[in-house]
């Protein structure tokens, strides 16, 4: 949340609010709302999880957004988000979509590397 409350300049109160209000409206139905889909993460032996991801489809329009990539911290750098990313695409990709957007906080220097490394495969055209 101090990432967010940076870049709207508020306090993480604030921030946290506003977020709040943000995922309502995105979610009516919480984690049953239509074209939204979570997925979690688990390690190899699938006995600890190590993340999450929410990302929304929309194959009428063929994009898909992903608003959430998460990876606790003592899991890192161990190729997770690569392969939750790379599941991701391979689900957008099933659904019709041609397109996966996102944002990133501009001080989130690891998620922009990882981004920028994936561009070229992520929605690579064939």
């Amino acid at each position: 949340m101090a990432e967010r409350a940076a870049a709207d300049h508020v306090s993480a109160e604030a921030a946290a609010h506003s977020a709040r209000e943000q995922i309502a409206g995105l979610l009516p139905d919480g984690l049953l709302t239509a074209e939204h889909r979570f997925l979690r993460m688990v390690s190899s032996s699938g006995d600890e999880s190590v993340g999450g991801v929410w990302f929304w489809v929309d194959a009428e329009r063929e994009q898909a957004f992903l608003y959430n990539i998460t990876v606790f911290p003592q899991c890192r750098r161990s190729g997770f988000a690569t392969e939750a990313l790379a599941l991701v695409e391979q689900l957008a990709r099933a659904a019709g979509c041609g397109t996966l957007g996102l944002n990133v906080f501009s001080a989130n220097e690891g998620a922009i590397a990882l981004y920028r490394r994936l561009a070229s495969v992520l929605f690579q055209a064939s």
